[in-house]
């Protein structure tokens, strides 16, 4: 059983991350930041092939009134007993004898309760618009951060080692000018990996631009071959020297079309707060966006959860009401939905660290408009367990068929389970 501390946890985390760049950075170009820009303007001389999101042959989307998914992880494994509150369970309190939380509780009904701090997403959950899923997992425990992302990420427990996301592989599906984005990293995840459609990873609005000077001398020389390119040459040369250029005018049109927009409700400055009111620029931005992923860090509490877990779960309410806020403004909010995972819950004991440790079963949470909300599935007995963890009830696939047929309207998903019915209005 994996018992690393926080600290350590983020270290080797991290590791991991940069060892594995590295390694992706061999086999194939990694859709991110400038490069996801710089590369298409380079493919007029260097002919590396331009990203789809560049080569799509028009700036402007159609604005499309379809609906949209927001999909937001809660990377280290987050506490769902501790973010919905059994509170008329006495194994939790049992258990939990010092980190079971008693006081300034904000009732959700039927036995459950949020911690202070969320009162953003409590009145979401009372005004109907936002669903707890209970018991959400996949079979056979994977207490590894790395193998139940996988899992996760791809929608294939089966693949050792998968390749393409569960969002990337329907990508195809989805028309438009950026249909897709991750947006606050710099890194592009598996979810979002497709084998035929490039997605790119922006850390933020800046990453839009293209770090391109032509009062540079060398710069200036390429923009001259570029115009060359276009003014004497025929066949693939004008051509890829015409969509090279372009893709600058266009990346410049980006940038200044983000520059105006101008929010309509408060985020907040944290990374998530800036990441959710990106997000909400991309939905308004007239470029077809339907799907857009975010990251919320810190759910590994394996030491002193009682300190840090409540500020994360106070981060990520704060900035899930600006965002209703922002997007109820401009209309978009009945065709949003926010959905809301973790790799997988914590055990039901508190460990002698003040934290706990890799379980497996935890709730997903959904938010937006045009939800049935109110609570989802069966909460796990927390007395009949599975190794010390409450036993999965909803297998997460369920939940993405769902989401992808239901909610996003495309072809029936690739996967040998039931929907969750019930979900959307």
């Amino acid at each position: 059983m994996e018992r690393v501390m926080g600290s350590q946890e983020e270290m080797v985390c991290g590791t991991r991350r940069r060892t594995e760049a590295k390694m992706k950075d061999q086999v194939e170009p990694r859709m991110d930041r400038r490069r996801f820009l710089g590369q298409g303007a380079a493919a007029g001389l260097g002919l590396i092939a331009l990203p789809e999101f560049l080569r799509d042959g028009s700036w402007r989307g159609s604005g499309s009134r379809e609906r949209i998914l927001l999909v937001l992880e809660f990377v280290g494994g987050n506490d769902g007993l501790n973010m919905i509150v059994p509170t008329e369970r006495d194994a939790y309190y049992r258990a939990r004898p010092k980190l079971g939380l008693r006081r300034g509780l904000l009732s959700l009904g039927e036995g459950f309760a949020v911690p202070r701090g969320m009162e953003g997403f409590h009145r979401l959950f009372k005004e109907g618009e936002a669903a707890v899923i209970h018991g959400v997992g996949y079979k056979g425990h994977e207490r590894s951060h790395f193998r139940s992302r996988d899992i996760w990420h791809s929608g294939r427990p089966e693949l050792k080692k998968p390749q393409e996301g569960w969002l990337g592989r329907v990508l195809s599906e989805l028309r438009g000018f950026l249909p897709a984005a991750a947006v606050g990293d710099v890194e592009l995840t598996l979810a979002l990996r497709s084998k035929r459609r490039s997605v790119p990873a922006l850390e933020n609005v800046d990453d839009l631009r293209l770090d391109w000077d032509p009062r540079r001398a060398h710069e200036r020389r390429w923009l001259q071959r570029l115009a060359a390119l276009q003014k004497g040459s025929e066949g693939l040369a004008a051509e890829v020297g015409q969509v090279a250029t372009a893709s600058m005018e266009q990346a410049e049109r980006l940038r200044k079309a983000f520059a105006a927009w101008k929010p309509k409700a408060r985020f907040p400055s944290d990374r998530l707060g800036r990441g959710m009111r990106f997000a909400a620029s991309l939905f308004e931005a007239p470029l077809d966006t339907r799907v857009v992923y975010l990251r919320h860090f810190g759910f590994d509490t394996h030491a002193g959860q009682q300190r840090t877990h409540p500020q994360i779960l106070r981060s990520f309410s704060q900035a899930v009401w600006a965002l209703r806020n922002q997007l109820r403004a401009s209309g978009l909010w009945e065709r949003c939905c926010l959905f809301c995972w973790s790799e997988f819950g914590r055990r039901l004991a508190e460990n002698k660290s003040l934290g706990t440790d890799h379980g497996w079963a935890g709730p997903v949470l959904l938010l937006g408009g045009g939800l049935k909300g109110g609570f989802h599935g069966s909460f796990p007995s927390l007395t009949e367990l599975d190794d010390g963890d409450p036993k999965v009830g909803v297998d997460f696939r369920s939940v993405y068929r769902s989401l992808l047929e239901d909610w996003m309207g495309l072809p029936k998903a690739p996967y040998k389970v039931k929907k969750l019915p019930g979900l959307f209005a």
